[in-house]
């Protein structure tokens, strides 16, 4: 399976499905874990953070329910999507590691 690449600000899920990179909220912080002096200075650890309460993708019937019934600790009270990456040491790595879970997982649940 091919990595996603944000094409014309959108995140491709499938020839139907594409999330508007605005409606993702990326945070940064200070990786923990062996790396070095770069863990103590760089903000590597990326977090992502999809409402999808409010968002404006229309997903599969029932995808949305298959996604809170698969990955239950994902999701926050208020029905946001919660990913986070510090594999890598660099920021836009793990930022593209989190789009890739994401993508991952609706594909999955589109599937079931």
């Amino acid at each position: 399976m091919t990595t996603p690449q944000p094409e014309a600000n959108l995140l491709r899920v499938s020839k139907r499905v594409a999330i508007p990179l605005e409606e993702l909220e990326f945070s940064y912080a200070r990786s923990g874990g062996p790396g070095g002096q770069n863990v103590n200075k760089v903000s590597s650890k990326t977090h992502l953070r999809w409402p999808t309460a409010t968002t404006t993708v229309v997903l599969p019937l029932g995808t949305l329910d298959r996604l809170k019934a698969s990955y239950p600790s994902r999701f926050t009270n208020d029905g946001d999507i919660l990913l986070m990456a510090q594999t890598h040491r660099d920021q836009e790595r793990n930022r593209q590691e989190c789009l890739d879970k994401l993508v991952e997982m609706i594909r999955q649940c589109m599937q079931a």
